[in-house]
């Protein structure tokens, strides 16, 4: 079942006057068509300012789009139905409240029966792998790895449909890329979670997502079963991914790749 469609999306940032009309007139993203079903895995991946964050944030609602349409198709579409985890997870949790009262707090959007909390506070711990040593402690004082988890399971007890993750394995060690990608497999398989998954990290893309979304100056330039067009890269953007992909590479190193190609 289709859950959410873009058709021809475009987006220009608001003009303002420190920035040169060249610049305010220009589109981050360039008619940006796809669709996603539910329960599906989506990966996209591109340089830095290719507009994969941009597109996150529209797909979220954090902005609107200059033209084209967003269309969800959930039963109960409410404020709560897309969640967004940018690779900074630290602002979703407050560094001097323990982890029970952070995960408290969220449970009680969707339950107002106090006899609950603690079943679904366990329930939550369950699902992202927390042990329940963790819950008084501090925010500052969990690692990365912890913190990514205790905000994810935040975003879980408000039960979102779709779960945007920008860069969730980015500055973590391989241990932290394992647990991450197993729980990604287990919500989608256990509570229906679609993810939408912004990673440079192709290898790990072609093993958990179902489709690969390559972006380039604001465009799609591929699109696609992830084990295919991996395992059969048309695309030059693609192709330099490939090669750097434990890097978060910018145009420039780009443009270097093209010139070596060519001589």
């Amino acid at each position: 079942m289709k859950i959410l469609e873009l058709k021809d999306v475009t987006y220009r940032p608001p003009a303002l006057k420190f920035l040169s009309s060249s610049t305010a007139d220009k589109n981050i993203l360039e008619k940006i068509s796809f669709s996603v079903s539910k329960g599906e895995v989506i990966g996209i991946a591109g340089l830095s300012g290719s507009g994969k964050t941009t597109l996150a944030r529209i797909i979220s609602g954090e902005i609107m789009p200059a033209t084209g349409s967003i269309n969800f198709a959930f039963n109960d579409f409410n404020r709560h139905s897309v969640q967004i985890l940018y690779q900074n997870n630290g602002e979703l949790i407050n560094p001097y409240r323990t982890v029970r009262d952070i995960l408290i707090e969220a449970i009680k959007i969707n339950s107002n029966a106090a006899s609950d909390y603690e079943t679904s506070l366990h329930r939550l711990l369950d699902l992202v792998n927390i042990d329940s040593e963790l819950l008084c402690r501090k925010g500052y004082s969990l690692s990365g790895g912890e913190q990514q988890r205790v905000a994810l399971a935040r975003i879980l007890a408000v039960e979102p449909s779709i779960i945007i993750l920008d860069e969730p394995f980015s500055a973590q060690d391989k241990k932290s890329f394992v647990i991450i990608a197993e729980l990604i497999t287990k919500l989608r398989n256990e509570k229906d979670v679609t993810f939408i998954i912004i990673s440079h990290i192709l290898s790990i893309l072609k093993n958990i997502a179902d489709k690969l979304l390559i972006m380039h100056n604001g465009n799609i330039v591929e699109f696609g079963k992830a084990a295919d067009i991996l395992t059969n890269p048309k695309g030059i953007h693609l192709k330099f991914l490939l090669k750097n992909e434990n890097y978060d590479m910018r145009f420039e190193e780009f443009k270097k790749f093209l010139s070596e190609m060519n001589n």
